[in-house]
């Protein structure tokens, strides 16, 4: 059951969606970038009312800067991007309210650490593509009975995701892909 069926037992389409925040009017909007696809190409796109969200974000999938601009333009509300995975159980690296770098996935959330590293565990300067390191205090301790898999991510208190990012000289970060 995915985390839309907790919240309502019908498909989640951007009609849905759209029925959704007329009837409840959320605040917070959380997303995919194939849901914001789906809600800037309807056709009704423009008549929706999203007046009520103050914070929409998006994580997943990479989100393409034009159409994070095609979202702004369509509906005035910020997009949030952002990066977290499972085994930090949160999102650490999003772009901060009001500071949105649009092609990016943000600065390091506050109470985690962030580095970007070689394959030999080495931080590498500003604008060099690496593997994202990151620790916090919601970090899981290892994969169930996948004891190899477990080395090779969880490396004293960092957790080695495989994601390849890079960072800019003011503390943003760009999603550059993964490690094969």
């Amino acid at each position: 059951m995915g985390a839309a069926a907790a919240l309502f037992p019908e498909q989640s389409t951007a009609e849905t969606l759209f029925a959704k925040i007329r009837r409840f009017r959320p605040t917070v909007l959380v997303t995919v970038p194939t849901m914001v696809n789906q809600m800037v190409a309807h056709p009704d796109a423009a008549q929706q009312d999203l007046s009520s969200i103050r914070i929409a974000t998006s994580a997943g999938e990479a989100l393409p800067v034009e159409l994070y601009e095609r979202w702004k333009h369509t509906f005035g509300v910020e997009l949030l991007d952002g990066l977290g995975t499972a085994e930090m159980w949160h999102i650490f690296i999003s772009n901060p309210p009001g500071a949105v770098r649009p092609g990016t996935i943000g600065k390091v959330v506050p109470g985690f650490d962030v580095r970007v590293r070689d394959g030999l565990g080495h931080d590498l300067a500003d604008g060099e593509v690496g593997t994202l390191w990151v620790r916090g205090n919601s970090r899981a301790i290892g994969y169930w009975q996948q004891m190899d898999k477990t080395k090779a991510a969880f490396r004293g208190e960092w957790y080695v995701s495989g994601d390849l990012v890079c960072r800019d000289g003011d503390g943003y970060f760009t999603y550059c892909g993964r490690l094969q």
